[in-house]
């Protein structure tokens, strides 16, 4: 019994010093990239991707119309395009993360980035938010980054800091439980009018391509799709930060489809920057190829 008990506990250790290494593996990918994107070189950025795609890379938050939209490039001409024009106006000097988040299939990252004004030389430091999607091979298949541009959730009278995360706790809850339940009203109550989403597609026709949506109409829309295919048997919750102006979470979705027996299981990874009512401005986030079951 000893011997026995002895070699499990081997073999749970080996399991998890292996499951270690695949994530330090997908933090060596994103360190190589920050790296290279603080040379500006834009042949060595490019270089840090994996050599095959599905790519996902969203551009610098701007306004249109008066309102943030957030765009994305989905290949290596695109991605090459985003870099030039973001180097040709700033430069990355530096990051540090002060929340680091790792997974065998990418990392997540909130932190300061230091940057220099091509235009004057200053220096602005800001904090911003970034999955880099590895999906366990040899560098990114995208960075999912977004700039911070909320003052966080204001407290209401009486409110400590705590009390503020508890409160956007609840909303999480609130917003997991309608996804779980297929609440479509639910879920585009916890978002604004203008809210951005970029976040994998399950149901477009081009597998791991990111979904880009402008507008809470928008999200509705994509939501009735998504309904109209497969429906969640399961949602459960891997990883979960919460703090005052976003909220990451990696969650395992079981869902089935509404015209056969097909179920499939498959991950995501999010983060979403909060307004100060609470409600999320921008959906960021990838998710892993789906596996039938």
């Amino acid at each position: 019994m000893t011997s026995t008990t002895t070699r499990q506990q081997h073999d749970a250790t080996l399991s998890a010093l292996e499951y270690a290494e695949r994530l330090l593996h997908a933090q060596a990918q994103a360190d190589l990239h920050v790296e290279k994107e603080i040379t500006e070189d834009i042949e060595q950025i490019l270089e840090t991707l994996s050599p095959e795609g599905p790519y996902a890379y969203t551009a610098l938050p701007v306004l249109e119309d008066g309102h943030l939209v957030s765009r994305v490039a989905h290949d290596i001409e695109q991605i090459r395009q985003c870099y030039e024009g973001i180097h040709s106006n700033i430069g990355l000097r530096g990051w540090r993360s002060t929340t680091r988040l790792l997974s065998s299939w990418y990392t997540f990252h909130a932190g300061w980035a230091a940057t220099e004004s091509k235009e004057d030389g200053s220096m602005v430091d800001y904090e911003a938010l970034v999955i880099f999607p590895t999906m366990g091979n040899r560098g990114i298949t995208g960075e999912l980054f977004w700039n911070r541009t909320s003052p966080g959730v204001t407290p209401r009278s009486g409110e400590s800091p705590s009390d503020v995360r508890r409160r956007i706790m609840a909303d999480q809850e609130a917003y997991l439980e309608a996804t779980r339940s297929g609440d479509a009203e639910g879920m585009l109550a916890a978002v604004t009018p203008d809210v951005q989403v970029n976040f994998r597609g399950y149901v477009n026709e081009q597998p791991g391509r990111l979904t880009e949506l402008n507008g809470r109409d928008e999200m509705a829309a994509h939501i009735a799709e998504s309904q109209s295919r497969y429906l969640p048997e399961t949602v459960d919750v891997v990883h979960l930060q919460i703090e005052d102006w976003y909220v990451f979470s990696e969650k395992l979705w079981t869902v089935k489809s509404v015209h056969d027996d097909t179920r499939l299981r498959y991950l995501t990874a999010e983060y979403a920057e909060l307004a100060p009512d609470g409600k999320m401005i921008a959906r960021i986030g990838h998710g892993t190829e789906p596996v039938a079951i």
